[in-house]
């Protein structure tokens, strides 16, 4: 199979997802409508494209085992510290063979695990992918990066927690994350209010330097800012992204304003009012 032949269908997708404005009217007529795309979600989808075209570079896999019953998540008990027996469950994009991951998985794959508590069960543990991690930034308590992760591996009661013996009162929930090499953070700047979805008019604060510990994560890790992008504008419908990001050579740091493309101090950049976050992993933090 040619080359333009492999990749023709995921990029007349992609083109088409975009929702690009037609070409401009004549100078007297009336300029056509534009839309506003968010980047998060054009990350995403990019992401995922890339993911998708880059496994079809792939010998085909294997054939399956023998068919079970249809389900999204694998359970099994699992023996911790202290010889406490938790129950966990996969997501079933976990349960794939390691030859089907793909360069975007190995860059920015994360595994997320969510642990739920209850009087009277042993805990129980779900395990999911993440590429992308958005963090809720509209608590009054949440002025930081660190703030927000701290807040994202809080303790959660939720209420009519349901288990095998009914629903239950007093569950926990905690999160944490096992960190991939090139941790992507989202903020969640527009939320929905009495008003709609607007924009949240507050400064998330964030550091060139990130470090994760316990309870945020399940393994110590260690962060170098590598790139951001931040949305200018008082509106989610409308504004403008621009994009900053540091050379791997030099170091020095690059603004990317459409066309306008010039380089920038570090302290410029950390004053910036991120939406996205690129951290790269330390060398001598990586997973053992």
């Amino acid at each position: 199979m040619a080359a333009d032949e492999l990749f023709a269908a995921p990029l007349a997708a992609f083109e088409a997802s975009l929702g690009l404005p037609a070409p401009p009217a004549s100078r007297k007529g009336p300029r056509p409508p534009r839309q506003q795309q968010d980047a998060q979600e054009f990350l995403s989808f990019l992401l995922a494209a890339a993911h998708a075209e880059l496994l079809l570079l792939l010998p085909p896999a294997p054939p399956p085992p023998a068919p079970e019953p249809p389900s999204e998540e694998e359970e099994w008990a699992t023996v911790g510290r202290g010889n406490v027996v938790t129950t966990t469950r996969t997501h079933s994009e976990l349960a794939q063979p390691a030859s089907r991951a793909s360069l975007v998985t190995a860059l920015f794959g994360g595994v997320q695990e969510s642990t739920v508590k209850c009087r009277g069960e042993r805990p129980s543990v779900t395990v999911e992918p993440f590429t992308l991690l958005s963090l809720d930034v509209s608590g009054d308590a949440v002025r930081s990066v660190e703030e927000a992760l701290a807040a994202f591996a809080a303790p959660e009661t939720i209420p009519d927690y349901a288990n095998s013996r009914g629903v239950v009162e007093g569950a926990v929930r905690t999160l944490a994350l096992r960190p991939p090499p090139l941790l992507l953070i989202h903020l969640k700047l527009f939320a929905y209010t009495a008003r709609g979805l607007e924009k949240l008019r507050k400064r998330v604060t964030f550091r060139e330097a990130l470090a994760l510990d316990k309870p945020v994560s399940l393994e110590a890790a260690r962060y170098r800012l590598a790139a951001l992008v931040e949305h200018v504008g008082v509106s989610p419908r409308r504004g403008h992204y621009i994009a900053y990001a540091r050379e791997t050579a030099s170091g020095a740091w690059v603004r990317y304003d459409d066309a306008n493309v010039a380089t920038v101090r570090l302290e410029e950049v950390l004053d910036r009012p991120a939406y996205i976050l690129v951290y790269e992993r330390e060398a001598d933090s990586a997973a053992k």
